[in-house]
């Protein structure tokens, strides 16, 4: 078991910039600290993502979540202009941390981005600690993210990658069972390709568009619903 708590700088409406959120991992007593000194750093993995789009994930894995020991402290970060979509105001976060030495895992949510609410703690950025989380629970979250969590609104993804050529993925999330139509415009607003049309069921998606019989130039993408239409645009290069 351990604790998880909580340091992050303050938010002043910086939507989609770089910021890095700080987040302070002790073992259960609520007093020693893992050693992140070096690796393996206590055998502590995490991953973040923001509510609405757990597809995209900052993860200790590929090192976009990373480990800091500030005089014997423990301490994740990463940095939230890391996710593939820009975050919003009033996005939040979820954090999941485990010890892969006891299988024990802290989940930590809902934590607003643009809050300014923080306790000073150190001299230089505002930081600010929580009051911490004792790991209870040991149901395995880790390997199941996506198929957990429900999205609360209907959203669109940035696809990935962008520019691209000629292939991309483009992901959406569902809160309820819609009928959904994915379509493909090019920049005079010509249908090019429908790549989805009929009932979806509730959670997040994510579809391959192969755009190899298409000239380079800009496209939109669009998701409708009966009560939503989204666009995004993105860039084919051959």
């Amino acid at each position: 078991m351990f604790v998880l708590s909580l340091l992050t700088i303050s938010f002043a409406g910086y939507c989609g910039l770089s910021k890095e959120f700080y987040y302070e991992i002790f073992q259960a007593d609520g007093v020693s600290h893992y050693d992140f000194s070096s690796s393996p750093y206590g055998g502590v993995i995490a991953k973040a993502w923001i509510g609405s789009r757990p597809v995209e994930l900052l993860t200790s894995e590929n090192g976009s979540i990373q480990y800091l020991d500030f005089g014997g402290i423990s301490i994740l970060f990463f940095n939230i202009g890391g996710f593939e979509t820009d975050w919003e105001s009033g996005d939040y976060i979820k954090l999941l941390v485990k010890d892969v030495n006891t299988n024990m895992e802290s989940f930590n949510s809902d934590y607003v981005l643009d809050t300014d609410d923080v306790e000073t703690v150190f001299d230089g950025p505002s930081l600010g600690i929580g009051s911490g989380i004792v790991v209870w629970s040991e149901d395995n979250h880790w390997d199941s993210i996506e198929g957990k969590i429900i999205p609360s609104t209907i959203t669109l993804s940035q696809n990935y990658p962008n520019p691209f050529n000629p292939e991309t993925e483009i992901s959406f999330s569902l809160p309820k069972e819609e009928q959904v139509t994915l379509s493909v415009f090019n920049s005079e607003g010509q249908l090019v390709k429908e790549l989805v049309n009929g009932r979806v069921t509730a959670g997040n998606h994510s579809i391959n568009f192969n755009a190899f019989d298409l000239n380079s130039g800009i496209y939109f993408y669009t998701l409708e619903t009966v009560s939503t239409k989204l666009s995004k645009k993105m860039l084919l290069i051959k």
